[in-house]
């Protein structure tokens, strides 16, 4: 289901996105990058999400993938209760644990806002990666070029 049905739905809008200028976002995990010995076969499979993205991206399809890490829920219980897997606060850049600390809703019948949290911390990814703001590079990338101030 992971990896095939990734496939299928890729390929599926693939001649639409080249023609469009679509875009892709696919669900890998973070077991993606480092395995799980609990859980093997989900683990290749998110691997194989994580390398047909690559492949696509060659093609010159826009297309990216997103890396959660798990959820609490009853089949991650196993690492829930293994002290060397759970994550700990002090493990993450300040940003970041605020950015986790943010709910992703509130209480039902409360209020809507909607926050992922994607946007967050792609934008302290590329922050990482090019020593600029997501702003800055923006300007910079998208914006000038387009003769946009």
């Amino acid at each position: 289901m992971n990896l095939n049905g990734t496939m299928r739905m890729c390929a599926a809008v693939r001649p639409l996105f080249a023609k469009t200028h679509g875009a892709i976002v696919n669900t890998a995990s973070m077991l993606t990058f480092f395995g799980g010995d609990l859980v093997p076969a989900y683990s290749a499979s998110k691997g194989g999400v994580a390398q047909l993205t690559k492949s696509l991206a060659i093609a010159c399809i826009r297309v990216n993938a997103v890396a959660p890490g798990w959820i609490a829920t009853p089949l991650t219980q196993a690492l829930q209760d293994d002290e060397g897997r759970s994550a700990r606060d002090d493990a993450f850049d300040p940003r970041v644990r605020f950015i986790l600390s943010r709910p992703f809703a509130p209480d039902p019948g409360r209020r809507f806002a909607y926050n992922s949290h994607a946007l967050q911390l792609l934008s302290l990814a590329l922050e990482c990666a090019t020593g600029r703001t997501i702003e800055a590079y923006a300007r910079e990338k998208l914006f000038a070029p387009l003769g946009i101030d």
